[in-house]
């Protein structure tokens, strides 16, 4: 089994980026915590003050779809939904080059 890694681009409607920035601390927390997590990085754009860039890897792509049945994770999809904290998120697999 090798490893999965993506990146996750988070855009914060105008105005809920400290909003979502908080919610997304949160999961960051509880998901670094679960087994198969390798890296669970949130890093902010210092070129866009409203998109949030999410790394991650996790043991196996099997490890990441369990991650977004846990619990944290769907309190924080449905967080962001209900309060509508996010304008778009975009997900992108990646594989290692070198």
């Amino acid at each position: 089994m090798s490893q999965f890694c993506l990146i996750a681009e988070i855009q914060a409607h105008q105005g809920k980026a400290e909003a979502i920035e908080a919610q997304l601390k949160i999961l960051v927390e509880a998901s670094r915590k679960e087994e198969g997590c390798v890296a669970y990085e949130l890093y902010r754009d210092e070129t866009k003050a409203d998109l949030f860039i999410m790394r991650e890897i996790w043991a196996s792509e099997q490890v990441l779809e369990q991650h977004q049945q846990t619990a944290h994770f769907q309190n924080f999809v449905a967080v962001a939904e209900k309060e509508n904290l996010m304008a778009s998120l975009v997900a992108r697999p990646l594989t290692l080059v070198v």
